[in-house]
């Protein structure tokens, strides 16, 4: 059980290093995120990122989707 768990959060630790260097060598690519339709920004003082967090909670629930059906796959 402990391996398997270091594991899975050291390939977590690559995930987000890999992310974070995307982030930084192309940062227009992550512009949209905090503009899109359904985010809600008041007088610049309180912003509400409903747009955003639909958007990204879709790619994750796709990205975990993929990765159960692919350890499904080769078990």
């Amino acid at each position: 059980m402990v391996p398997k768990l270091g594991y899975a959060l050291a390939v977590l630790g690559g995930i987000v290093f890999l992310l974070g260097l995307l982030m930084l060598k192309f940062p227009n690519l992550f512009a949209m995120f905090g503009r899109l339709p359904g985010d809600i920004n008041i007088d610049n003082r309180i912003f509400i990122p409903l747009g955003s967090s639909l958007v990204i909670s879709i790619i994750l629930t796709a990205l975990s989707w993929v990765a159960g059906f692919l350890m499904k796959l080769f078990r």
